[in-house]
């Protein structure tokens, strides 16, 4: 019996491609939270009370930051543009104390409309929004994601495409692939759906190989078929029984293309310990397995 093939290239692909984008977006979302939870609080206060948190010089509407102005935090980062109301409103610049500068649209101290992100490396992230207000991002490195976040990444449903052409719709957490989702390769033809977990495949999924060579229907862990499944060469069942880091492991059924099955143990991928091969006209015999190697005593 052949080895069937795994699925840890394209579970990695996606894994390093997610990096890139949690990583600019992350600094993103630090800028909303920043702004929505600092001027939040001391807008309610006096001045001497926020003195230690920041320094302002600008106009005040009612003791609140209210027109233009420009804000130094006591990190060192410095926001310099409009206010309304003690938060963010207009247009503004954001330069963080770690080296990356936003500047763009604010709106009651959140990102909206367009605005552009600098990284610390030189990396340029577009920020726009549609009429719904729907966030969506263009990287430079001809990825972009449209779709919510959260504090620490992008929390909530959202499409990423990445720079080849391949697409993940669904579920994210903290700039994960997260529950329910599909992954779609270039040209949009349908890979994998079912549940994900830290951006790999994990839970119950079916992939299909896109050139249409095999399927497989059940668990996954870490981007690899985990637990029990089916095995399917074109709509022949191959294989069907348990399944251990992308192979079958444990016990199942092989079924060859010339019509004989197999019964039994496997381990890695081929025959392992008790078994039975049973013929075409039902002739059964059975037999020891060692790595793929039939025992046949002394």
């Amino acid at each position: 019996m052949k080895r069937m093939p795994a699925i840890r290239k394209m579970s990695k692909f996606f894994a390093s491609t997610r990096l890139k984008a949690c990583g600019v977006l992350l600094l993103m979302l630090f800028l909303a939270c920043y702004a929505l939870g600092v001027f939040g609080v001391v807008s309610r206060q006096d001045r001497h009370d926020y003195a230690a948190l920041l320094r302002y010089s600008g106009t005040l509407r009612l003791g609140r930051f209210d027109g233009s102005g420009a804000v130094t935090f006591a990190d060192g980062s410095v926001y310099i543009g409009t206010f309304a109301n003690g938060r963010f409103d207009g247009a503004g610049t954001f330069a963080s104390v770690e080296g990356w500068r936003y500047a763009g649209q604010f709106a009651q101290g959140e990102m909206t409309g367009e605005g552009v992100l600098e990284s610390e490396s030189g990396g340029v992230l577009t920020f726009a929004a549609d009429e719904s207000r729907r966030p969506r991002f263009f990287s430079e490195y001809g990825w972009d994601y449209e779709g919510l976040w959260g504090e620490r990444g992008q929390t909530g449903q959202g499409r990423f495409i990445f720079a080849d052409g391949s697409c993940y719709t669904g579920g994210f957490l903290r700039g994960d692939a997260w529950g329910a989702g599909t992954y779609c390769a270039v040209g949009g033809a349908l890979v994998y759906q079912g549940d994900f977990a830290g951006g790999h495949f994990e839970g119950q999924g079916e992939y299909k190989d896109p050139q249409g060579t095999f399927r497989y229907e059940g668990g996954f862990l870490s981007g690899l078929f985990e637990g029990h499944g089916v095995y399917y060469e074109g709509e022949a069942v191959r294989y069907e029984g348990s399944f251990a880091a992308g192979l079958p492991d444990g016990t199942g059924i092989y079924r060859s293309p010339e019509g004989w099955r197999y019964e039994g143990g496997f381990r890695a991928g081929v025959f392992d310990g008790i078994g039975a091969i049973i013929e075409k006209n039902g002739k059964q015999e059975m037999g020891v397995w060692n790595m793929g190697a039939r025992y046949r005593g002394n």
